[in-house]
């Protein structure tokens, strides 16, 4: 008890209202805690036993000691190390002097999803975001500002970055921007179809020490299933991708995007990915960019029941593992009707702006690609270049709206539906 502890190098902390996060650079987790536990947390920026802290914390709180279990466990996690004689403060501490939050949002974004370009070299015929190797990529922010961006990210608490398009990896500049993540120690992940994937990029990508995965899509079991939507060669071009980027190390999930095509196929997609050792899950079709003109292709609930059906035995297989592990844990408590409603009205909900932003590749901050065929061009609510990331997050009164109207879902959180949306904004705009 007479060792002194400060936190740890290896983790970022961050105050919110119900207490404080904290990012675990080893683990790539993210932890929350409750006041008292933020408190203890709080008061290790700078060297101190755990008897002092203990005493300190009784003294504040005035609820007696503060359980020897909780420090026990955040020595053996590493979360706190010893401080060795450092007089020093945490790396990593943020926002431990605010005290005034928001309700329904946390004070800055857990994570920030980049669009590096919007091109893609498919033309996948559900594209939300209209990606094709022809878009033009006139006026897309260049390497400087993504230095600039990302150390302002950095500085506002960001955890996570995720960059994705179109598809980063066209970019020839794709990889030195990971590099600068990587170095801020973001944890991040990569979206990619793998159709520009270059042996150069796989290995750099296998180097990269926090990076969480890179994700990709594989639509079919077969070439004729896979390519229906996403063109010819998608199969083939999946697949040695995710070879190669299995013989760097590369960490990899693998999505599938639900249609009427290809609902009863899962456990058989499950099966072609088994042998890579991945993690797997799958998303409806949304009605959105050139999905538009698929509406007969979005699955129905049924539908949608039964590829989950088929997801949650191939898990039990053991034939992939969950992306979400919370999935499967959460469902094996319910009946099938309970289970079966997890999936209702999927295809038109959208999660409540109140953890991640996204930002367009000319710098645009919005919250999701979805509600732009409600709210149009008024879906973006600043600029990242010259925005500050916190005023903008907190400030933004289209965000806050949405915010306020969002409903909880059982499983998915604080949500939207995209059908009720318009009517809310109208709502809104009258007052």
């Amino acid at each position: 008890m007479n060792e002194k502890y400060i936190l740890s190098d290896d983790v970022k902390y961050r105050r919110e209202k119900f207490g404080g996060i904290i990012f675990d650079k080893k683990s790539k987790e993210t932890l929350f805690f409750n006041h008292l536990a933020a408190l203890s947390l709080e008061n290790f920026r700078t060297p101190a036993t755990l008897k002092e802290m203990k005493r300190s914390l009784s003294m504040l709180t005035g609820c007696g000691d503060v359980e020897d279990e909780f420090f026990e466990s955040i020595v053996d996690s590493s979360i706190i190390v010893e401080a060795n004689g450092k007089p020093e403060n945490a790396r990593h501490l943020y926002f431990s002097d605010v005290t005034d939050f928001q309700e329904n949002c946390l004070y800055s974004p857990l994570a920030v999803e980049l669009e590096l370009t919007l091109k893609c070299m498919r033309n996948c015929a559900y594209c939300a975001y209209n990606s094709s190797p022809y878009v033009s990529t006139e006026g897309q922010l260049d390497f400087r500002d993504y230095l600039k961006i990302l150390d302002k990210l950095e500085r506002a608490g960001v955890f996570y970055i995720r960059f994705t398009g179109g598809d980063p990896l066209t970019r020839s500049d794709s990889i030195e921007i990971m590099n600068e993540a990587n170095n801020l120690e973001f944890g991040f992940a990569v979206a990619s179809d793998l159709t520009a994937l270059s042996k150069m990029q796989a290995r750099k990508l296998g180097e990269f020490e926090n990076l969480i995965s890179l994700q990709t899509t594989l639509d079919g079991s077969t070439q004729s299933i896979a390519d229906k939507l996403r063109g010819q060669g998608s199969f083939r071009r999946t697949i040695r991708g995710i070879d190669l980027l299995r013989a760097h190390g590369v960490p990899l999930i693998v999505g599938t995007i639900l249609t009427k095509y290809n609902v009863d196929d899962i456990y058989n997609i499950a099966k072609v990915l088994s042998e890579y050792n991945v993690s797997y899950c799958v998303s409806p079709l949304y009605d959105a960019g050139r999905a538009k003109n698929l509406n007969a292709l979005i699955p129905s609930n049924d539908d949608l029941a039964r590829a989950y059906d088929q997801f949650a035995l191939a898990v039990e297989d053991g034939l992939v593992l969950p992306a979400d592990p919370g999935w499967c844990a959460l469902a094996q408590h319910l009946d099938k009707k309970e289970r079966d409603s997890l999936w209702s009205n999927q295809p038109w909900l959208v999660r409540s702006p109140d953890q991640i932003l996204r930002v367009d590749p000319l710098g645009r901050c919005y919250t999701s690609i979805h509600l732009k065929e409600v709210v149009s061009d008024d879906i973006y609510v600043g600029k990242l270049q010259s925005n500050d990331v916190i005023e903008l997050w907190n400030r933004s009164p289209l965000l806050n709206s949405l915010r306020e109207n969002a409903t909880t879902n059982k499983y998915y959180g604080e949500v939207l539906d995209i059908r009720d949306i318009k009517k809310i904004l109208e709502q809104n705009n009258e007052h």
